[in-house]
């Protein structure tokens, strides 16, 4: 494999997250981790993640650990998504490099390729979220296992402390799957049974070493709220479908994922079953592999909680058999590994990464744009802000509809860079000591409010920003607005 061949397969794996930089940042989940990021800089705060001034455990630590020194080197444009791109290329160079040895050379470099080129993979990794750190912990440890049955039980404990930073990363689930995915195998090749001896103390103190690094601290600081709102209701209680806002429709439970893997792997995708193993005719590698893959696919298929990023951790797996599907198709390395042979991946990468630059780019415009371009306005106008009804009127969720709607938006904290409080009515704003911004939607003050302003001591004027003309109640101008409230003297 020449130079010019590895350097032209890391250009197609990195092509697709080209851009990340071009859009603001998305509400909900990335609004979210990304006011706490910025609060956790401002209180010096390495524990307790902090939400709006109040401790937030609705996920763990570790995306808020990676987080931080990228957000305090690189701002608020690049910061916040570096380490989902980071972790997305090292996890194709960890397939590339443990393809290597469960299978081939070029099923590894195909395994790498058909990672890097998954729409859903391209997605997820060019966003701030918790699943692709969650994704490359928990594909490390299962890599790492399965080679401690080839090279000595020292893989092992390596791959408990993977397993420990998936903890970190988005809870005890990966366990579950861990586990799973582990004893099945054992129990489907006992001429391989000897190898699972030895390391397993080791690893389980490192294990708990890894997961008490936090866990220990975040308890001993917080108590009783972190086991009730981060141990019992996002963790057990999302399982068990607790999360209404997550929930789909009795009729889409079993077939929700299979549309979803079949676009966001597409064209991979329908490579899917002539890659799956057949009775007696695979190595324990690919067993091992398809194992991993089924076992994550079917215990979100049958949770109670669905988002199409779920899944996310049975595609490392996806795309090693169907890299080694098509390294037996053409054997030796000299065939398939050629710049000809990456034509195909090239053309793949290429309308991946138009179709995220343009999709995403799309709904930032139609969603969010105008939103942070006042926001970043009032931002550098000084002085106080509050949020006003930014919360849905309307108690219906939309769960299992395409319809994008109403929701808060904690992206404003980010870009503000404070603790902004969120009021719901007039009375809120009266009660407030000096003049100040207010953040809202463009139907939110009625002439009504108008009205009753001046009765509860208080004079509402309408704005003007270069991104939203001054709103008229009566005729409501832009989806995102600022007023400006004053109390009156002598009130």
């Amino acid at each position: 494999m020449t130079r010019g061949f590895r350097i032209s397969v890391w250009i197609i794996a990195i092509f697709p997250l080209m851009g990340f930089w071009l859009t603001g940042l998305f509400d909900l989940d990335e609004g979210f981790y990304s006011a706490i990021v910025g609060e956790m800089i401002r209180r010096g705060e390495w524990i307790t993640p902090y939400y709006n001034g109040e401790p937030w455990f609705e996920k763990p630590i570790l995306l808020y650990w990676i987080s931080k020194p990228f957000v305090m080197l690189f701002g608020e444009v690049w910061g916040p998504r570096i380490p989902g791109v980071l972790c997305t290329l090292a996890l194709a160079g960890a397939i590339w490099s443990f393809g290597r040895r469960m299978f081939n050379e070029s099923a590894a470099i195909w395994a790498m390729l058909i990672w890097s080129t998954s729409l859903l993979a391209v997605g997820v990794g060019r966003m701030m979220m918790t699943d692709m750190p969650l994704v490359l912990c928990f594909t490390l440890a299962m890599l790492t296992f399965y080679r401690s049955l080839t090279d000595g039980w020292r893989w092992r404990v390596l791959s408990a402390g993977f397993l420990g930073l998936s903890v970190l990363a988005k809870g005890p689930v990966s366990c579950a799957h861990f586990v799973l995915i582990v004893a099945i195998f054992a129990g489907m090749e006992p001429t391989l049974r000897s190898k699972f001896r030895g390391g397993w103390l080791l690893g389980t103190a490192l294990f708990l070493a890894v997961v008490a690094s936090w866990y220990l601290p975040c308890y001993l600081a917080n108590r009783d709220l972190f086991v009730q709102e981060f141990l019992i209701k996002q963790n057990i209680g999302r399982f068990a479908g607790g999360d209404k806002a997550h929930g789909v429709p009795l009729a889409l439970t079993f077939i929700y994922y299979i549309p979803i893997l079949l676009v966001g792997m597409a064209p991979w995708s329908f490579s899917l079953f002539r890659a799956w193993p057949r009775r007696g005719q695979a190595e324990p590698a690919v067993r091992y592999v398809a194992i991993w893959f089924a076992v994550v696919f079917l215990f979100y298929t049958v949770s109670g909680s669905k988002l199409p990023h779920y899944i996310l951790a049975a595609l490392p797996a996806a795309a090693l058999l169907i890299g080694d599907w098509i390294g037996r198709r053409k054997p030796g390395a000299e065939a398939t590994l050629s710049l000809r042979s990456l034509r195909f991946p090239a053309g793949v990468a290429l309308i991946v990464g138009l179709v995220a630059n343009l999709g995403i780019g799309w709904w930032y415009q139609d969603t969010h744009a105008q939103l942070h371009s006042v926001t970043r306005w009032v931002r550098a106008q000084g002085g106080p802000v509050v949020e006003y009804q930014f919360s849905r009127r309307s108690e219906d969720r939309g769960t299992g509809q395409l319809k994008l709607m109403e929701t808060s938006h904690p992206s404003i904290k980010f870009y503000l860079d404070r603790v902004v409080p969120e009021l719901e009515t007039l009375d809120e704003l009266a009660r407030l000591r000096e003049s100040t911004w207010v953040l809202t939607r463009g139907d939110r003050i009625s002439a009504e409010d108008l009205r009753r302003a001046p009765e509860l001591g208080i004079r509402l004027e309408p704005v003007a920003t270069p991104s939203s003309p001054a709103p008229q109640p009566s005729q409501p101008t832009g989806d995102y607005v600022v007023w400006r409230v004053t109390p009156v003297a002598g009130r």
